[in-house]
């Protein structure tokens, strides 16, 4: 029989998986638009890994707000400082995971952007 906090651990696991899939993939095609082969496919490849790695982080800050909102309304004062150590984990995970893929997709979505993979 699984333990309680299996879902949790895969739901972590499959977040750390993707991430490590996509940014790779995302500055790799950012880094890829000097060849001229590439270029094109890679910007679409680069704007679609930034987005995703975007919705998958606003997924993970959603589920870290839930969470700390349980904490605080079930345990009381000890719940409140648990509430306050996940808002300053969602402040990490903003600085760490979210800044990346939010300049990237931001400068493909400028003209010098386009202009880099002949968009």
């Amino acid at each position: 029989m699984p333990k309680q906090g299996s879902s949790v651990g895969l739901g972590i696991d499959a977040f750390v998986a993707e991430n490590f899939a996509c940014t790779p993939l995302s500055v790799t095609c950012t880094l890829s638009a000097w060849i001229p082969a590439v270029r094109r496919h890679g910007w679409w490849v680069a704007v679609i890994a930034g987005s995703l790695q975007l919705l998958v982080t606003v997924l993970l800050i959603v589920r870290i707000v839930v969470s700390a909102a349980f904490l605080a309304g079930t345990y009381g004062a000890f719940g409140k400082a648990a509430a306050s150590s996940a808002l300053i984990g969602v402040a990490l995970v903003v600085e760490v995971v979210a800044l990346l893929p939010v300049f990237q997709v931001k400068y493909l979505m400028t003209r010098a952007g386009r202009r880099a993979y002949d968009r």
